[in-house]
């Protein structure tokens, strides 16, 4: 998946995502994020996820995101949490994806 953003007055910018879903179960993915710093040039951030389908209506998981500019003096990263709970998940129905349901 490619995300590409613009906005007036600022630079086009972008991420880079791929999401492997194990098991219909299990997701792990990756984010790459251009921009940031023209001084290190090596981008923004990258992000791993790592996330669970506890059952057909619970989803849990955790991201870390690493910076790659000059935030990365005053910051290791951050860690944040996520929980998905799906309301009336469909009965009798295949998903296709955990992640799109």
């Amino acid at each position: 998946q490619v995300l590409f953003k613009y906005a007036g007055n600022a630079p086009l910018d972008a991420d880079f995502n791929v999401m492997a879903i194990l098991m219909n179960a299990h997701a792990l993915g990756l984010t790459y994020r251009l921009g940031g710093s023209s001084i290190r040039g090596f981008g923004e951030s990258l992000d791993a996820i790592l996330s669970i389908q506890a059952s057909d209506q619970l989803m849990i998981g955790v991201s870390f995101d690493i910076p790659l500019s000059e935030l990365q003096e005053s910051t290791a990263g951050s860690i944040e949490g996520i929980v998905r709970w799906s309301i009336n998940p469909p009965q009798g129905t295949e998903i296709l994806s955990p992640r799109y349901f």
